[in-house]
């Protein structure tokens, strides 16, 4: 639905702005496993590698033999997830202009049915609208009145508000428009007894298809150059509201300060994430080909595992079994233990 972001008074008058946060989490499961570096729960399996050099490796569980495919598929799909809302939340930042299926032209441009724009000054300002549309394909329209057409009045003693000239103009956009791709701008002039302009208030109204490009930073400055150009003694109305468009067109798709940050931060969170994927999808690759050369290792010589510092010399899934040392050669036993590998006599 359309909403407003503000507007501007002779008396005064602000808009508003807000935000958001995500949060992002993740969790791990299954035993640990480490080459080189032991914790608490582990057991320090050993195997003979076709080298004759004994590996070594900290493991939580009973290893088992693994496909590649295994650890690499929830990977990959880890990693496409992450390219995937990469992409998605990069598209968000930067704006692209609106298509003509979600903002249906109209083509009037300006409303004045109290004649405050001179002929020419409607000229200049229906161009500057129609420079805008070209830039983002959002149709601005602007509707300037007399006070006195507002029936709402006659209720609150004659005195306009922000509050109510809000109401008027969402009713005004629902009236005009059926999509969610047009900026409507409402004018309301209150006239003293020779028809001059005593006081102004103005307020926007804008289509939820206009958010990703004009935002609340682009706001600011368009509500800016409005208040600035309404005071000007010298400037007509029309060419005031022409003046803040031109501005608008010049600025409102380029990527603004807050934008830089919102990207920046993104990039960070991205090459973090993958770089912790690309992590583990190494470490699961070396997990895979150490079980594997375990298991075959361990289906040479009996089934039973080996696990370093037991008083049997080997266990079988976790159970100390007293005859399996001899199922290893001789020189195993003899073996003397090196920092990663021994060579294997």
């Amino acid at each position: 639905m359309p909403h407003s972001h503000g507007g501007g008074s002779s008396g005064g008058f602000g808009g508003g702005s807000g935000g958001g946060s995500f949060r992002s989490g993740g969790s791990a499961s299954g035993p640990k496993y480490s080459k080189n570096r032991p914790f608490p729960g582990a057991h320090r399996y050993y195997y003979i590698n076709p080298l004759g050099a004994r590996c070594y490796f900290y493991y939580a569980g009973v290893p088992q033999r693994k496909t590649m495919a295994s650890v690499l598929v929830p990977l990959i799909i880890a990693l496409l997830v992450v390219i995937i809302i990469s992409t998605v939340l990069l598209a968000t930042i930067f704006p692209r202009k609106l298509s003509a299926s979600r903002c249906k032209y109209n083509g009037t441009l300006v409303d004045d049915p109290d004649d405050f724009f001179s002929e020419t000054d409607e000229q200049t300002l229906k161009a500057s609208l129609t420079a805008f549309y070209k830039k983002t394909g959002i149709e601005p329209y602007v509707y300037a009145f007399d006070t006195k057409r507002m029936s709402e009045l006659e209720t609150v003693g004659k005195y306009l508000s922000a509050d109510l000239l809000e109401a008027y103009a969402y009713d005004k956009y629902l009236d005009l428009f059926d999509d969610e791709g047009h900026y409507l701008i409402v004018i309301a002039f209150e006239t003293d007894s020779n028809g001059t302009i005593a006081e102004w208030m103005w307020i926007d109204m804008a289509g939820d298809n206009t958010d990703r490009i004009i935002d609340d930073y682009d706001f600011i400055k368009f509500q800016k150059n409005m208040n600035h150009n309404f005071d000007a003694k010298e400037m007509s109305k029309a060419v005031a509201v022409s003046k803040a468009f031109d501005e608008s067109t010049k600025t409102v798709m380029k990527i603004n300060s807050v934008d830089m940050f919102s990207i920046g931060i993104a990039l960070v969170v991205i090459v973090f994430l993958f770089i912790m994927i690309i992590y583990s999808l190494v470490k699961s690759v070396q997990q895979v080909k150490e079980f594997n050369a375990y298991c075959d290792y361990r289906d040479k010589n009996g089934g039973k595992d080996f696990i370093e510092g037991e008083d049997s010399g080997t266990v079988n899934h976790g159970t100390i079994n007293s005859d399996t040392r001899n199922t290893e050669p001789d020189s195993m036993n003899n073996d003397s233990e090196s920092s990663g590998s021994d060579l294997f006599d």
